[in-house]
């Protein structure tokens, strides 16, 4: 067991979750300090898609009687009724005993291959995969000192590389071509600048739930850049569904956001878009401009993002 001053100097840590820190894993079978994030937003994610009103033990059964059919090995769904318990406990901050109950790699691993329905199988994995978003989840999560104290014997912090600051790219397929000058001079920024990390739906890849992959990097990104055109304006699923929850970013993390206006639009008249001072003018879109204009646009947006990223 840790001594006391380096138990403290741990928990300093954990609280400014941006610095790399030393991991040093003390037992590998069951969840560790280092993990907690990891786990909370894992637990976090699979209650959210759970029917409202289902308690831990129908949802705990449920999930058991999948794995019992699917890998055909039977579990004691009470083991996973655990792992909910603690994520609950957590949240109302009742822990009150030292030697509490906490999953084991196996279940942490299964309820991973649950969740991603077996398109990622491995904790770790998930962990690595969705590291952003899980940072920004666990900022708003983070159990108190002494209910760390109470649940982990030995506190080692993970390293996480949270200075990448991720740029999330809004665009209607139709204006792919567009993207593609976007992310070559983003590009080049990334080159001089490897604190950015870039996320467009290209990323999303085969077997992945795309919805969820656009709705975790959107809770991820602290740039947003629009390619506004009239294809962007009559997109449902941009309009409906990816455009309300950058807005909300945007007031309740203090996401920057940057239109880019790519044709003639009905951008100024858009309540929610306009208030949004666009890289370009309105009447001067991307689409009348010659190349070397559009070339000299997108450094414009390259210095505009490390104005952002200086401030």
């Amino acid at each position: 067991m840790t001594s006391k001053k380096d138990l403290d100097d741990c928990l300093d840590q954990i609280k400014n979750f941006n610095k790399p820190m030393k991991i040093t894993i003390t037992n590998k079978n069951c969840l560790s300090i280092e993990e907690l994030p990891s786990y909370i937003y894992l637990i976090d994610l699979i209650l959210k898609e759970e029917i409202e009103n289902l308690s831990y033990y129908a949802i705990a059964n449920k999930i058991s009687k999948i794995i019992e059919e699917e890998e055909k090995f039977y579990i004691n769904y009470r083991t996973i009724v655990r792992a909910f318990n603690l994520r609950e406990n957590l949240k109302f901050r009742k822990i009150v005993a030292v030697d509490y109950k906490i999953p084991s790699r196996k279940i942490l691993n299964l309820l991973t291959s649950y969740y991603f329905e077996k398109s990622i199988k491995d904790f770790i994995k998930f962990s690595q995969d969705y590291k952003n978003e899980i940072l920004l989840h666990y900022n708003d999560n983070k159990p108190s000192d002494e209910t760390l104290k109470l649940i982990f014997n030995i506190i080692e912090l993970p390293i996480r590389n949270t200075n990448k600051t991720k740029i999330f790219i809004s665009y209607s397929h139709k204006d792919k071509k567009w993207l593609d000058l976007v992310l070559r001079d983003i590009k080049v920024l990334q080159l001089e600048n490897k604190s950015i990390e870039v996320w467009d739906d290209t990323k999303i890849l085969p077997g992945k739930k795309w919805e969820k992959e656009i709705e975790h990097a959107l809770e991820s990104a602290k740039i947003s850049i629009l390619l506004i055109s009239s294809n962007f304006l009559a997109s449902d699923f941009i309009m409906n569904s990816e455009l309300p929850k950058l807005l909300l970013n945007a007031e309740k993390h203090g996401t920057k956001v940057l239109p880019i206006i790519l044709g003639y639009c009905r951008f100024n008249r858009n309540k929610d878009l306009c208030k949004f001072q666009a890289l370009n003018d309105p009447g001067m879109p991307l689409s009348i401009l010659s190349d070397s204009e559009v070339d000299k646009t997108l450094v414009e947006m390259t210095d505009t993002i490390e104005e952002f990223l200086n401030n």
